[in-house]
């Protein structure tokens, strides 16, 4: 009897193959978990807290270079990393003028920071399975750094403290900036959970991930990401071939996590002997989601694994999810439209509350209130780039600028935009490289964003964080 080797040579195949997008995938899950330590440590944009790790990441990089793996990056990425390394090196020329130069060159080091993480993800991942496993990465971490946090806030002996104003500003320090990290995972997580290529248990974790993002949001409370999560996602049901597929766990994900709308927010409602209280309820709320986001994503992925649409069905139903979206629209239009009785009026005195901060928030959460000390800061980085048109007033000149031009006690280290930082510190010169930066980092990876639901989900993140 002849042995029958060729099941053994495929299967040998396989192993190889696999373990090829395993080792492709090492050098960004070292980027995901270096970026983890940083969120986890506080962030910060002061070089103490990154620079080590920036060394670590830029050895990783030479080590994929020399070992002779490196892909060939796309031209678009080669031209959006050159402008970024071309921002650093403006931000480095910057000390000249700058009012502050360590900061200027902790600035220009920042950005090559930037530049190196994004490198060692452009040579590294070859193929459409090693992105999958990237993507998945980047939402294991988000999900991950929200259960974590959860469980400091439900047994951690003052998780009070985890929370700035009764939001939640753990463990990055910042509320905006945690709101980020929970809003750039959600659509990719979606994805991720919606495709049939990966196991039902994988699926279960990355459509857990999503609820997990959504309460953590929430908790934070940042009305700008909210902004962002629903731009991403008009853009991913508009490109994404693959829209009702994307839906039905956009919808349950989203649902499990407001669910907890209440409870994770209840810290801005309390008084100061309840904070603790509060709080520990918050995270016990948030562990609730994870779990029950488990369990509602095995039975998704394992019956979305037996039913099959008939194309003719997903055609009808596609077109019956835009009727229903326009309709939406149109209906809050009509709604709003009743509501107002005098337009004028209403918009000058929501323009009047945006360009001062309240004396104090009286809502039941900070979606509530529209004013903040945004329009403040914004004016005096647009001035800053009217009389420094063309290089700006250096790289983080902004902080020393605001407490001389202020008209709120505050004392920012950024103007809280990231267009107007570039423009008020580095100029025309400076704006440009950093659009010329993102601009072709963005256009490689919705390469193929029409037919893959999950590139379109990482460009949806792209412009949610624009």
């Amino acid at each position: 009897m002849i042995p029958d080797t060729s099941t053994k040579a495929e299967a040998a195949g396989r192993a190889h193959a696999h373990a090829l997008v395993a080792l492709e995938g090492l050098p960004v899950a070292l980027v995901v978990a270096v970026t983890a330590a940083l969120a986890w440590a506080g962030g910060s944009i002061l070089s103490g807290a990154w620079l080590g790790w920036e060394s670590l990441v830029g050895l990783a990089l030479a080590a994929v270079l020399i070992s002779g793996a490196a892909a060939a990056p796309p031209r678009a990425a080669v031209i959006g990393l050159t402008g970024l390394f071309g921002l650093a090196g403006w931000d480095a020329l910057s000390l000249r003028w700058s009012p502050v130069p360590s900061l200027a060159r902790d600035e220009a080091l920042l950005v090559l920071f930037y530049v190196l993480a994004a490198l060692i993800v452009a040579v590294s991942l070859r193929t459409e399975d090693g992105r999958t496993i990237a993507a998945a990465l980047v939402v294991a971490a988000a999900g991950a750094l929200g259960v974590a946090t959860a469980i400091e806030l439900a047994l951690g002996a003052h998780p009070e403290n985890l929370y700035d104003g009764g939001r939640l500003s753990a463990p990055i320090g910042y509320a905006n900036g945690q709101a980020a990290a929970f809003a750039l995972a959600f659509w990719p997580a979606v994805a991720l959970a919606a495709s049939r290529r990966l196991p039902v248990a994988a699926r279960a974790v990355l459509f857990a991930c999503a609820g997990v993002c959504i309460a953590g949001w929430i908790a934070t409370q940042s009305k700008a990401a909210g902004v962002g999560l629903a731009a991403g996602g008009i853009l991913l049901f508009a490109v994404s071939r693959e829209r009702l597929r994307l839906l039905v766990p956009a919808v349950l994900a989203a649902a499990i996590g407001a669910a907890a709308y209440r409870p994770v927010t209840a810290p801005y409602r309390a008084v100061e002997a309840g904070a603790a209280a509060a709080a520990r309820h918050a995270g016990r709320s948030w562990l609730l989601v994870a779990a029950e986001a488990v369990g509602v994503g095995l039975a998704y992925a394992a019956a979305d694994r037996t039913i099959v649409v008939a194309p003719r069905v997903r055609r009808l139903a596609a077109i019956a999810v835009a009727v229903l979206v326009a309709a939406g629209a149109a209906g809050g239009a009509a709604a709003i439209a009743l509501h107002v009785r005098h337009p004028e009026s209403y918009v000058a005195a929501k323009w009047h509350a945006f360009k001062w901060p309240p004396a104090s928030e009286t809502g039941s959460s900070h979606f509530e209130t529209l004013g903040s000390d945004r329009y403040d800061m914004w004016r005096v980085a647009f001035d800053a780039f009217r009389a420094h048109p063309i290089a700006g007033i250096g790289a983080r000149g902004f902080g020393v600028l605001y407490l001389q031009k202020a008209s709120i006690q505050r004392s920012p280290a950024r103007s809280h935009s990231l267009e107007l930082d570039a423009l008020s510190e580095t100029g025309i010169i400076g704006f440009a490289l950093l659009a010329l930066g993102l601009g072709g980092l963005f256009v490689a990876a919705a390469a193929g964003s029409r037919t893959r639901a999950v590139s379109a989900a990482i460009v949806a993140s792209a412009v949610g964080w624009l």
